[in-house]
């Protein structure tokens, strides 16, 4: 499960910096859509500096039970972050975890955790969709889709072709 905002210093700030992004990535896994982090009650075991007892609060068990409070803001902002971005009309690119062992699951699974009244906002709307698969060569691919994407939505001042360097002459 991801929910990032590059640079994010103030999760309180959060739709301000949805606004100043061109484009936003939704990485789609298992408990992306559900969420809203939640007490599950497992003591974690001992571990050095963190003590000798804490509780996971996670909505996703294959996360590791030492959360930092970044990634567990994260938990708790990712349907703000989607329905912030639904609000404010960003373009979308959906990237679909490939691997059942990292969250992966068919769009149609992936879908159906979506809360209903997001469905078609998220993914009717011809959004471009890349398959994240963990080989590179794959992985190039995706990343070219994301690139693409991202291209697709500049200003068109920002795609104008560069000016002409002037060429130096040799003796």
């Amino acid at each position: 499960m991801r929910c990032q905002v590059d640079d994010l210093k103030d999760i309180g700030a959060l739709e301000d910096y949805i606004q100043r992004s061109q484009v936003i990535l939704f990485f789609l896994s298992r408990g992306y859509f559900r969420s809203q982090a939640r007490s599950r009650r497992r003591p974690v075991p001992p571990s050095g500096s963190f003590g000798s007892q804490r509780t996971r609060v996670c909505c996703n068990p294959r996360h590791s039970p030492r959360l930092t409070a970044r990634l567990l803001a994260c938990h708790q902002n990712c349907l703000r972050e989607i329905r912030s971005s639904l609000e404010q009309s960003k373009p979308l690119v959906l990237v679909q975890e490939a691997d059942p062992d990292k969250g992966g699951g068919t769009l149609q699974a992936l879908r159906g955790e979506c809360p209903d009244d997001l469905q078609q906002d998220i993914f009717e709307q011809g959004w471009t969709h890349t398959v994240w698969m963990r080989i590179e060569e794959y992985q190039r691919v995706s990343l070219k889709t994301i690139a693409e994407a991202q291209r697709d939505t500049e200003p068109a001042a920002v795609l104008s072709p560069p000016t002409p360097r002037p060429q130096l002459r040799r003796p």
